[in-house]
């Protein structure tokens, strides 16, 4: 109870300081330099590092975002790198991302972990002419926020108890792949004994094979699960072997009394630990302070797994969805709510794995998909768009001749191979209850090898990466 009593009047006492810090920034804001927080966020191998790497070039090298108005307009003069305004998070490594892609050979950067910031600055010419007439050229700074789509996957946890998300874990094992993926976590767990005295290193044998488990649902099967928690488990940034981490769920019966000392009575403190001093710092911090949010989506990758994947990606963005407070800023918004993300982009990514002409049933299943969630956002008063986007674009159209009929294909060089190839992926279904029931197989979606002839001074190709900044960043450049 002490501890509870404590962790609420930190919250309520860290509340009063945010409120406070919110009145301060919001009246100082009219007379600084104009501002956008933009977040970016995507499940591991969602393409987010290269993403952003793309974002950061074409703004740098004008020429390859024509459909963002004020590119397309010549209104943009000038763009360049910023120090960040917090200098105790990492600042993303565009540099080093770049430099991968441009190299010879060309690589993919290593991806990214943990959070980090950049600020980027453009100078533009304002659309209205009395904003002209009054100031001349005007300046944006964009913070661009990356942080891994775990951690989101963490927040619904903050309305759960240890033995309630304990007993949700373990349903979720009684099928098939996690059944017979969670076997030697499943074992560890029978051996251990829940009223022992706490031992630290009965904690982290039990929380090392949950980890590795999660690890196995993640990377080890062709069915990519999504709702794997916490997502700190597999993102853990600089929190690698943290006792904040050493916990794992344990089989407990509903009400279960927990004997004082035991591991089952700490494994439930940590758990209690980590949604204060973890989840909640995170949101607090972070990502209640974002004004554009981007969520990178692969859904090619979970159409490979079929029903499952679907399904478990379908939860995922929902529960991201609800970390989301969606609605306009205003003036007193942050002091009366809370700040409020105001648009949001789902991008269903890797676009270019498959050829143009199925573009459209990408964007649709997307949408389908989060039909549900998008309409309560929408509800709320955010402003909620799809499309399917590919940070860089590592094919080309092509043709081939398939069963005596001519097929769409896309065209470059499989990460296992040297040599150009023509690539039928398959066909998209048009709705989501025919997505769900492709069988493996049915879809090839090959990974590709970045460009080889990219230079420094060209834009990175892409696909509908200036609509997707039109679409967050539009309105903030009139």
């Amino acid at each position: 109870m002490n501890n509870d009593i404590r962790r609420q009047t930190e919250k309520l006492l860290a509340d009063v300081s945010d409120r406070t810090a919110d009145l301060v920034e919001t009246l100082a804001a009219p007379f600084a330099e104009p501002v956008v927080r933009l977040g970016v966020t995507g499940l591991a191998r969602a393409g987010k590092t290269v993403a952003i790497t793309s974002i950061i070039q074409n703004l740098l090298n004008q020429g390859g975002l024509p459909l963002l108005s004020a590119m397309g307009s010549g209104r943009i003069l000038g763009a360049h790198l910023s120090e960040q305004p917090d200098l105790t998070l990492p600042r993303f490594a565009f540099e080093d991302h770049r430099d991968a892609l441009l190299g010879d050979p060309s690589r993919w950067p290593e991806s990214t972990s943990s959070i980090s910031q950049f600020r980027l600055t453009l100078r533009y010419r304002s659309a209205a002419w009395v904003k002209r007439a009054m100031g001349g050229d005007s300046l944006l700074h964009i913070d661009i926020v990356d942080y891994p789509g775990e951690w989101l996957l963490d927040l619904p946890l903050m309305t759960l108890d240890f033995q309630t998300w304990s007993r949700q874990v373990f349903a979720a094992t009684e099928q098939e792949p996690r059944r017979g993926l969670a076997q030697d976590w499943l074992a560890a767990t029978r051996e251990a004994d829940l009223n022992a005295k706490w031992d630290e290193r009965d904690a982290q044998r039990l929380h090392q094979t949950y980890a590795e488990y999660l690890r196995q649902c993640r990377y080890a099967t062709r069915v990519k699960l999504s709702m794997l928690q916490p997502g700190r488990f597999l993102m853990p940034g600089d929190l690698a072997g943290s006792p904040a981490l050493t916990f794992a769920p344990l089989p407990l019966r509903p009400g279960q009394a927990l004997k004082n000392g035991s591991l089952a009575a700490g494994m439930a403190k940590r758990f209690e630990d980590y949604k204060h001093l973890i989840v909640w710092r995170f949101f607090k911090e972070h990502f209640s302070r974002i004004d554009r949010q981007l969520v990178l989506v692969d859904l090619l990758g979970a159409a490979e797994g079929g029903n499952i994947a679907i399904t478990e990606l379908q939860e995922a963005m929902i529960s991201v969805l609800k970390a989301f407070k969606p609605g306009q800023n205003s003036w007193l918004g942050p002091l009366l709510h809370g700040k409020r993300v105001e648009r949001i982009l789902f991008a269903a990514t890797k676009a270019d794995h498959l050829p143009t002409s199925q573009h459209d049933e990408l964007k649709r299943l997307l949408t389908s998909l989060l039909n549900e969630a998008q309409s309560r956002s929408a509800v709320a008063g955010a402003r909620t768009s799809v499309m399917a986007l590919a940070g860089l674009r590592t094919t080309a159209p092509a043709t081939a001749t398939l069963d005596g009929h001519t097929v769409d294909c896309v065209s470059g060089i499989p990460t296992d191979s040297d040599t150009v190839e023509a690539v039928y992926p398959g066909k998209l279904p048009r709705d989501l209850v025919d997505l769900k029931n492709l069988a493996p197989g049915d879809l090839e979606i090959l990974s590709f090898k970045p460009p080889a002839s990219m230079e420094e001074i060209r834009p990175f190709p892409h696909i509908n990466l200036d609509r997707a900044l039109e679409e967050l960043l539009g309105d903030l450049l009139q």
